[in-house]
């Protein structure tokens, strides 16, 4: 990742809290 730019990296990082808030949403809501 260190090779890649800092904007594809952002990206990345970006689309793992958008996917880990999501799993988070679904999770609480598995549980209720």
């Amino acid at each position: 990742l260190l090779t890649i730019g800092p904007r594809f990296g952002g990206a990345i990082d970006d689309a793992a809290r958008y996917f880990k808030d999501a799993y988070d949403k679904a999770s609480n809501f598995d549980e209720d």
